[in-house]
Parts: structure tokens; sequence; C-alpha cells
């Protein structure tokens, strides 16, 4: 059967890693599962938790990272299983069936990969992500962690996380598995993940931020597609300059 490694990241998210524990022990239709979690030196009671599941917990370990990225690189170098998905604290598995339906439905594909729930304060909004992944969509998306199994041998082909993203080293993962290293992919529609829009990338700054990580591997990693992607920039910089006006009339200016 094929192995799946849920690796969790955390630190000081004490009532949002509860959460997403319970999410993953649940997955009781799919025992063939090691769990581990990566823990930044938290403070806050988080080990109390991890402790209070450690036998449900394949490995666990608690110490200060350089980010995220750095954390999830460390669980991918203790992972043994075929696929990985990264469900960080606070983030929870829709169902207890998700991860049967991914394996069942994913063809062995190397990258497969779900829709989320996106969850804010006052509303719910579901995703839909396309069947077909093109250049185009990735210069201004990306594909949800929380709901994708990546190949672990795709992992190690593309290097790793970029810890020197310290936003968006997950997009130039997916972008160079996709598009420099041929990776096979596939859509499973059904909501794999809730995702919680309070995190790092949800802020104004954050967004900023990614635009200029993404700017720089653009220039640096795939210099053959700048005109393209300078030119679908510029249309899609006018068609979201309409939208945002939109958007502000709609009060949901503190969401983007």
């Amino acid at each position: 059967m094929t192995k799946i490694s849920i690796i969790t990241v955390n630190l000081n998210n004490k009532s949002g890693l509860e959460k997403t524990i319970e999410s993953v022990v649940n997955q009781a239709y799919y025992p063939y599962i090691e769990y581990l979690i990566i823990d930044g030196n938290s403070t806050d009671g988080s080990i109390d938790v991890i402790k209070q599941y450690s036998d449900k917990i394949t490995y666990w370990i608690s110490e200060k990272d350089q980010g995220v990225y750095d954390a999830m690189n460390k669980g991918i170098k203790q992972s043994t299983g075929d696929y990985l998905l990264f469900l960080n604290s606070g983030d929870t598995l829709a169902n207890s069936t998700v991860i049967e339906k991914l394996i069942q439905s994913g063809d062995n594909k190397d990258i497969i990969y779900g829709n989320v729930n996106y969850i804010f304060d006052t509303f719910t909004q579901k995703s839909d992500y396309p069947q077909t992944l093109t250049f185009d969509y990735f210069i201004f998306n990306t594909l949800p962690h929380p709901a994708t199994l990546i190949k672990k041998e795709v992992l190690e082909k593309t290097g790793l996380y970029d810890i020197s993203l310290p936003i968006s080293a997950d997009w130039k993962l997916f972008l160079t598995a996709i598009f420099k290293y041929n990776c096979s992919y596939k859509l499973v529609d059904i909501i794999v993940s809730d995702f919680y829009m309070n995190g790092m990338s949800c802020t104004q700054q954050a967004k900023l931020t990614v635009e200029d990580e993404k700017k720089r591997i653009f220039e640096t990693e795939f210099t053959e597609y700048l005109n393209v992607i300078n030119a679908y920039r510029k249309m899609r910089f006018t068609e979201s300059s309409r939208l945002m006006n939109f958007v502000k009339k709609l009060g949901f200016f503190k969401y983007l």
C-alpha cells in the first residue's frame, strides 16, 4: 500500500495544533499514515498537546528553526512515506476519508491535489483548482499545500524548499517540479482541507513580499518566459485594478 507522511509545522499555536492533530488521527479509513510534527520551540503549551497525542505521532521535535520552510524541510528528511502532505497547525483535513480518496483517485501521479475551503472571519470560500496547470496560471496562483500530495522523490529532485523565500517557496517548488522536471499531476475534485486565512501569507504586506519573491525567481530561473510573464502581468494589472475598485465597494478590502 501507498504510505503517506503528513507533516505539521507549528510555532506557538496550541489550540490550532490540537485541531490539526485530531483531523489527522481521525483518518481511520486509511491506516498507512505516518505523522510528523516539527515544532519551532514553542512556549505556549504546544508541547503538552504533542505529548498528549504521542502514541499517534510517529516523530516530533521541538527546536528553533529558520522559518516555516526550514521546518518543512526537516520533516521531509525524517519522513519515510511515498507521498508527503504538509498540513500546518490550525489547518484541518475536511473529513476522515480524504486521504483514502486522494490515493484511490490519484493514478499514482507525482503531484495529486484537491480543493480547499478558505476560512475567513465571517465567511467560507471554496476553491476551484484547474485540471490543467499552465505556466500562465502560476504567474498569479499556486497549488494548496494543505491539499496536495507530493511524491517524496519529487521533493528530493527539486532540492527541497528554498528557505531564502520566506513566503513563496512552495510556489517555487510546484513551478519547478511541473515546468522544469515535467512532473505529472492530477486534480481530484474534492474538498481536502480547511485553510484558515490568518497565517503569514494572508496580510497585505505578505502579498507584496510574494510579488518580490516571484519576480526574483522569474528573472533568475525562468528567463525564457519573461516576455510572456511581463505581458500577462500587465494585462492582469489592468483587470485587477477594476476588480479592486469593485471589491472595495463590497467591503472585503481587508482580506486582499
